[in-house]
């Protein structure tokens, strides 16, 4: 039945909020699997692989190859958390047009959004895990005031979220004005030159930025432009600007075009009733990519994925992204099972972290809680000390996976604790009042209980008619009976 807020089918029966479970499971799930790397990235140097991707051959059993290659490349998969909070601060904004809200209020939301990120990036970033007490609870160097400048001359996954969300949030408002949500093709169209106009533009521009004359401090040994050795040697706000353009970890150029992409998916799946084809139109234009970087890659173009993604890698990156979440669409929207599929027991677990993503992002110093038992319990008899990268061998792999799941568990269980008190305290809840100007707001989106209980689900069928005729004909194909026969 039609929800008020949302013109697309909602599965329930009052009026709950309406959602997209795809959306709140791979959201939740971005999180989860960044969570994961971060924890064997704390305690795992893969600097012998890095700096060589093709000694993997050498130094890992064949047999064991493709499954660590496998996790490798989800270990690239940051920008998923990217793809996916576009896709979700669009499908906001449409919604909003189509409800008639007042566009410029939803644009300074938007934009007040967009500088709280700034500032919790700094706070994360410049103090936490990376930053200040990070460095100090890891080295003990707590005279490194160095972390708090450091910062400014890098770009990583909350930046890139932030410039995003004002970035396509600015171009939408221009979009969606005088009934300009109605206006679907034009509106993709649009997103589809800019996407493909900074993929087309990011060799080029990465080169250009590479090559200005970046001094070196004497001695340094490091990779020169984007790391961040250079950065900070060369402080200034033209460095700082060029950091957004093309330093690392994740900068405009190619991550605007991830952003651009996921505006396009959030255009579609709030339209009244989203065709079937965008899934094949996605999936095939996001298996495209794959082959195109693989192609690359057999060409002699370099593999980087551990400072700023090199072209290929970005395009095996934002493929396989692409085609993971319209394979939810086709099984779970288009199927119509939003209600089945978010009430499993995984999407229910995956769905209670994406209420806290940006939270857990900023908690990764609560790693060093797992990290400091595994010292007490087991660092003597091992030999390693697992609040630093002392596992740097093919063989330890296994050692720092372990650890990678025991640290995730910890994790979830902090979630599950703080889930009772709705996330209380948390950067969304911050985020929530700052939007208000301050003033006391509605909870909702972090009622435990209604989101996880009391949600409609969207689906991109119709509620009767179409759930019923995918039901007749799977039942026709199985038992070979008329559409009569079946109905009796």
């Amino acid at each position: 039945m039609a929800n008020d807020e949302s013109n697309n089918r909602v599965e329930n029966f009052g009026k709950p909020p309406s959602r997209i479970a795809t959306l709140d499971f791979t959201r939740g799930l971005a999180i989860f699997l960044m969570t994961f790397f971060h924890g064997f990235n704390h305690v795992f140097d893969p600097s012998w692989f890095t700096s060589d991707p093709s000694v993997i051959f050498d130094t890992i059993h064949p047999i064991a190859i493709a499954p660590i290659g496998f996790l490798v490349y989800l270990g690239t998969w940051n920008s998923f958390f990217l793809l996916v909070s576009i896709t979700v601060n669009t499908l906001g904004m449409v919604k909003s047009a189509q409800k008639g809200a007042n566009l410029e209020k939803i644009l300074l939301r938007r934009i007040i959004t967009g500088l709280f990120l700034f500032i919790a990036d700094y706070i994360i970033e410049a103090l936490l895990y990376y930053g200040y007490f990070g460095n100090g609870i890891k080295n003990g160097a707590w005279s490194a005031i160095s972390r708090f400048w450091l910062h400014f001359f890098g770009i990583r996954t909350l930046q890139i979220i932030a410039w995003s969300i004002v970035i396509t949030s600015v171009i939408n408002y221009f979009l969606l004005r005088k009934n300009g949500h109605q206006k679907y093709v034009r509106n993709m169209i649009i997103f589809g030159i800019l996407a493909l106009s900074v993929l087309i533009s990011t060799q080029f521009v990465q080169n250009a930025v590479d090559n200005m004359p970046w001094e070196s401090p004497a001695g340094y040994t490091g990779g020169g432009w984007p790391d961040i050795g250079i950065q900070e040697y060369n402080a200034s706000f033209r460095t700082w600007i060029f950091v957004q353009i093309a330093g690392g970890l994740e900068p405009f150029f190619p991550y605007l075009c991830t952003s651009f992409v996921g505006a396009m998916i959030g255009l579609t799946v709030c339209l009244a009733k989203p065709p079937k084809y965008i899934t094949p139109f996605f999936g095939s234009t996001g298996l495209l990519m794959m082959i195109l970087g693989a192609v690359l890659i057999a060409l002699g173009y370099p593999m980087v994925f551990d400072t700023r993604s090199s072209l290929p890698v970005f395009l095996l990156q934002l493929g396989g992204q692409m085609g993971l979440l319209m394979l939810f669409f086709r099984r779970v929207e288009f199927k119509g099972r939003g209600k089945v599929f978010a009430d499993n027991w995984l999407s229910r677990e995956l769905r209670l972290w994406s209420m806290a993503s940006l939270s857990i992002y900023a908690l990764e110093i609560f790693d060093f809680v797992p990290a400091s038992f595994m010292n007490l319990i087991a660092g003597r008899f091992v030999g390693h000390n697992f609040l630093l990268r002392t596992f740097n061998q093919p063989h330890q792999m296994g050692y720092a996976l372990l650890y990678a799941c025991f640290s995730l568990l910890c994790y979830i269980g902090l979630i599950r604790v703080w889930s009772l008190a709705n996330f209380t305290g948390s950067f969304e809840w911050f985020l929530l009042r700052v939007q208000n100007g301050f003033r006391k707001p509605k909870l909702n989106r972090l009622d435990v209980d209604l989101i996880l209980n009391k949600t409609g689900w969207i689906i991109f069928v119709d509620q009767a008619s179409d759930i019923k005729q995918v039901w007749i004909h799977r039942i026709q194909q199985k038992f070979k009976k008329t559409d009569e026969e079946i109905l009796q």
